[in-house]
């Protein structure tokens, strides 16, 4: 099973960079729309 990636926003990048920190592949994307 592949590995999840996992994307935020502009409002989740702090969980982005916790998500990484724990080895989940997290994207921060900024100025996406809702």
């Amino acid at each position: 099973m592949a590995n999840p990636v996992i994307l935020c926003d502009a409002m989740l990048g702090g969980l982005a960079r916790w998500l990484r920190a724990a080895g989940y592949e997290a994207q921060f994307i900024y100025g996406i729309d809702d």
